[in-house]
């Protein structure tokens, strides 16, 4: 593990650039360390965040096992609300949508007035429930006439539309990682 405070977080960008690249084993040795880094100097805090980048990069190359599992043990150390909606994105793009879910209920209404926790984590977070579940696919074409129908109430529908329009937005920010191949 790297000595100094600037260290892991140089280190932990060295993983996102492996990542980026498809070179997911050095992608992995490298978050490791930039965990492994952060802890051992007491910033623990830190250290969840990049666990919680770990476990969505997983999720986004595929690595659905490996993703579940890191979102998994991010969320049993009680990290702070950004990488616990990670770690719940994760688990949702993952295929665990139910045990994502209740993590970003929980968090819908916590601190309002947080323009990057309601504007860039939750979004996300909100988007991959709804691809997680096959659920974005229904809401845009109103399959089965449940949410565009009269009878669902006008609330529902307003919250259906927004969920809409933040899953469409954060599957274009998420659609350049699709076309990586997957790396070892």
């Amino acid at each position: 593990a790297t000595r100094s405070t600037v260290g892991f977080d140089l280190t932990g960008a060295r993983a996102q650039v492996a990542a980026f690249r498809g070179r997911m084993g050095e992608a992995r040795r490298l978050y490791a360390e930039t965990v492994a880094g952060a802890t051992a100097q007491g910033y623990r805090q830190i250290a969840s965040g990049y666990a919680a980048l770990a476990a969505l990069t997983e999720a986004l190359y595929g690595y659905d096992t490996e993703a579940i599992a890191q979102a998994r043990t991010v969320l049993q150390t009680g990290p702070p609300n950004e990488p616990r909606l990670r770690a719940a994105t994760a688990l949702a793009l993952a295929g665990a949508v139910d045990e994502a879910e209740p993590v970003i209920r929980r968090l819908r209404q916590v601190r309002p007035q947080d323009t990057l926790l309601h504007t860039a984590y939750l979004p996300v977070a909100e988007a991959a429930l709804l691809i997680g579940s096959g659920v974005r696919s229904r809401i845009s074409t109103g399959a089965g006439g449940a949410p565009d129908h009269p009878t669902v109430p006008a609330g529902v529908r307003s919250r259906i539309s927004d969920l809409r329009d933040r899953a469409d937005g954060a599957v274009e920010q998420l659609r350049p990682a699709a076309g990586h191949e997957r790396g070892i």
